[in-house]
């Protein structure tokens, strides 16, 4: 797959899939056996099952989640974005109870492609910044 094409099916699971919410698109645009370098604590699921989890969990805590791509570099096999994120804080997260708050975050991911679809994923994600504007960081954390 071209360069573009791999960047086309990285644009395509933000908008479609983590906007969007289309858990059915995850057979399509992950291999079987994905591998998240850096899933979030607490699930234990592997390959496209633990994307469908992740998934539900931020569309569940966030009910409004929408994702936005703001920049893409890519070489090879490799794409990597920094994306913003945007959601209310309506549902249970990461042990976290809802607070009604609107919050605003960033993060990187680099995905790692084979023949059209995303076979491994590093993610770094502004989780302070997002816990801060929730107001749940501990008393002895400045916001």
């Amino acid at each position: 797959m071209s360069i573009e094409q791999n960047k086309a099916v990285v644009r395509r699971d933000d908008a479609e899939i983590w906007t969007k919410g289309n858990a059915a698109l995850i057979d399509a645009l992950y291999t079987a056996d994905v591998i998240d370098h850096n899933p979030l604590p607490g699930l234990q699921a592997t390959g496209r099952a633990l994307q469908k989890q992740t998934l539900k969990a931020l569309h569940t805590a966030f009910p409004d989640f929408h994702s936005r791509i703001d920049l893409m570099l890519a070489e090879g096999d490799k794409v990597a974005t920094h994306i913003t994120v945007r959601g209310t804080h309506l549902g249970q997260f990461l042990n976290m109870p809802p607070t009604g708050k609107v919050a605003t975050w960033t993060h990187m991911t680099i995905y790692r492609l084979e023949n059209g679809q995303i076979a491994e994923l590093w993610h770094v994600v502004d989780s302070l910044g997002l816990v801060a504007q929730l107001g749940l960081l501990p008393e002895t954390i400045p916001a």
